[in-house]
């Protein structure tokens, strides 16, 4: 049984006397009887399980669930698997579809009820039936979001929005004492909020270099406007962008070239008297560094100061 360069086995205990599965390096699942003297190879694996391993249901044997992206589940002991569903379902019926990234999962007991609890990206998924169903227990007052920004509407401080991982763009209506009821506007992972136009419009920025423009953030769910940075040097991960003293829509981002060039440099984004995004390069190449544009500044005092860090 090959385990691969790094060596690391992931062992799962069945529920008989010397019962054991596992998975090699090339995703063959094997089971033993005997402790291990010898092994039976039940069938290939859809995925490569994440660290967390295959999981077994300690209440009925049969069962078994699979993480990775997306689960996969096995109700005759790992002989044959199928999708639990496929992440782009749970944005269509987010109340009983799992998130993407399956991260543990684990089975409890209240009375003589058992249930298994599904941690994913999206929060904490339920199921009764031993993962035939699911429900999403994060609609139930248990809020969960992992937030990269928050920020309060400048124009009306009942407003919050944040910006999360995998659970969007998000909004508050009336913020009040408790748990805040966010609702997401966009999916995705969003940060580096900011506000132009005399505070009334929403800048953010999506992984890899798309951001955002909402003229009215208030009423609106789908962004007025969006421009993508396609640059080959781009690799920070939420590249920044911050609110430009040099006109009163605008801001400046910590990016890469004009589209599809090298280099790393700030670009200047402008909503237009029009309404129109236009998009301004500047020509220093902060890749002469060695790394890439990762933050930028501005001096409140004097905008003709501006500062700049790299990843190197």
């Amino acid at each position: 049984i090959d385990f691969g360069p790094l060596g690391n086995a992931n062992i799962q205990l069945g529920n008989q006397p010397g019962e054991l599965y596992l998975h090699d390096s090339k995703d063959a699942f094997l089971r033993t009887l005997d402790f291990g003297q010898n092994w039976q190879t039940l069938t290939q694996l859809p995925v490569t399980p994440w660290s967390t391993g295959v999981f077994i249901s300690p209440s009925n044997p049969n069962k078994f669930l699979l993480p990775n992206v997306e689960a996969y589940r096995s109700s005759n002991r790992g002989e044959s698997w199928e999708k639990v569903n496929d992440w782009m379902e749970y944005y269509e019926n987010p109340s009983v579809k799992l998130h993407a990234d399956i991260m543990h999962i684990a089975e409890y007991k209240e009375g003589s009820q058992n249930f298994i609890i599904v941690a994913n990206h999206g929060g904490l998924s339920i199921s009764y039936n031993n993962g035939q169903n699911f429900s999403n227990i994060g609609f139930n007052h248990l809020n969960i979001g992992q937030y990269y920004s928050a920020k309060t509407y400048p124009k009306d401080n009942r407003y919050v929005f944040g910006g999360s991982q995998d659970q969007g763009l998000q909004r508050t209506l009336l913020f009040e004492e408790g748990t805040g009821n966010f609702t997401q506007m966009f999916s995705g992972d969003f940060g580096h909020i900011q506000f132009t136009n005399n505070d009334r419009s929403l800048w953010t920025v999506f992984p890899g270099g798309l951001v955002l423009y909402y003229e009215n953030p208030l009423t609106g769910n789908f962004p007025s406007s969006s421009y993508f940075l396609e640059s080959i040097n781009q690799d920070v991960w939420l590249p920044p962008i911050i609110k430009s003293p040099y006109h009163s829509n605008s801001v400046l981002l910590a990016g890469g070239g004009k589209q599809g060039s090298s280099g790393s440099r700030i670009i200047e984004l402008q909503i237009s008297d029009l309404g129109f995004l236009e998009e301004s390069v500047w020509p220093f190449d902060f890749s002469v560094s060695g790394g890439t544009l990762s933050h930028i500044a501005v001096n409140n005092l004097d905008n003709k100061d501006v500062y700049a860090i790299t990843s190197n």
